[in-house]
């Protein structure tokens, strides 16, 4: 009888652990389906930009964090900045320049390549605390595509990656720029921002449709990130400007918000 009830007890064993194998095999098909799908959807972020019709387009991944409170020499800033530039996938043919500003001092790692422009830059600001100086120092990266922002996306999630690996806690931002030409009436600018929306099911949170500043913030659950902006989630940002010398009107679609002077 107790070889009997062993044998049971054995073959119950065995089958929690077919059940169990059968559950992680399909939680990792499911978190690969949910991952696939949400990439997809976030997709219509560049898609529904593509879909205006723009004489010109450009856009932008930006990152800004702390790197922290700490001195750091010449040497080890350059360091930071070549590891960066690697991470990114740059091995070389960039330049490493030093800019000093009235309170900070930039380390600058530039490569200009045939479709996009990178700079990277180790920021240092020294703060006087009374009896010590302190050193505080901030990681800026900033990609610059040409007329191909099919990469904004991946781009976007390899910053991300890239400086948390190195401790940074950073925001990291999208800026598409699209440019048409002339002025835009009143009702022209409402269906480009509408379409926007639409495509990229996104709810209006506030907005300030106006001839002088037109601008809307909504959030979109297809869009990865948001920040608080009045107790609300945002990660959508439209707005539209207008430049007289060039006679063209730029719309831009960020996320989570346009970051650029406008």
């Amino acid at each position: 009888i107790q070889s009997k009830i062993l044998f049971v007890l054995k073959g119950c064993f065995y089958m929690q652990k077919i059940g169990l194998a059968t559950a992680v095999v399909l939680w990792i098909l499911l978190a690969g389906k949910i991952i696939t799908d949400k990439f997809n959807a976030e997709s219509d972020l560049v898609e529904a930009f593509n879909a205006q019709a723009f004489v010109t387009m450009e856009g932008d991944v930006s990152a800004f964090g702390e790197y922290g409170i700490t001195y750091l020499t010449e040497e080890e800033k350059e360091s930071i900045l070549i590891n960066l530039a690697n991470s990114l996938g740059i091995d070389g043919g960039y330049e490493i320049i030093t800019e000093e500003n009235n309170e900070t001092t930039e380390k600058i790692l530039r490569k200009n390549g045939k479709n996009a422009d990178t700079t990277i830059k180790v920021v240092t600001k020294t703060e006087d605390m009374d009896f010590y100086y302190q050193s505080v120092q901030y990681i800026s990266l900033k990609i610059d595509f040409k007329e191909n922002i099919e990469g904004v996306l991946q781009y976007r999630d390899l910053v991300e990656e890239v400086l948390k690996a190195d401790g940074v806690d950073s925001n990291v931002t999208i800026n598409l720029r699209g440019k048409m030409q002339g002025v835009l009436n009143y009702s022209d600018k409402n269906q480009i921002a509408n379409d926007l929306l639409e495509k990229l099911d996104a709810k209006v949170v506030s907005e300030n449709r106006g001839n002088d500043l037109f601008t809307v913030y909504a959030f979109s659950e297809n869009v990865s990130g948001s920040v608080m902006c009045g107790g609300k989630k945002v990660n959508i940002n439209i707005s539209e400007t207008y430049d007289e010398i060039e006679n063209m009107t730029t719309i831009y679609l960020s996320t989570p918000l346009n970051n650029l002077d406008y």
